[in-house]
């Protein structure tokens, strides 16, 4: 006489696989969706800083700004990015 209790732990575990599967699917198409948005904003980003300090050294080398005026305008961008950033952080549950 066989008990079926002994089967099902058999099923069980093809229908745990199966589902294992179709998240594994769903992770891998997650991860580069993710991936290709991060690496957009990084481009967008690192693009603008590039921008900025070229036109930077441009305006330095055509008389119309002084080095230390540009760094002075590159660490107060830094410094509202930073505070935008916390204050977005902060508010974001209220």
């Amino acid at each position: 006489m066989r008990c079926p209790v002994y089967d099902s732990p058999l099923s069980v575990l093809f229908r745990y696989t199966s589902h294992l599967t179709e998240a594994k699917r769903f992770g891998i198409r997650k991860s580069r969706a993710s991936g290709l948005g991060l690496g957009c904003v990084y481009v967008t980003m690192f693009s603008a800083y590039g921008l900025a300090f070229w036109f930077g050294a441009k305006m330095v080398a055509d008389g119309d700004m002084t080095a230390g005026g540009m760094i002075t305008v590159k660490y107060s961008d830094g410094l509202t990015h930073r505070h935008c950033r916390h204050v977005s952080r902060t508010h974001k549950g209220q």
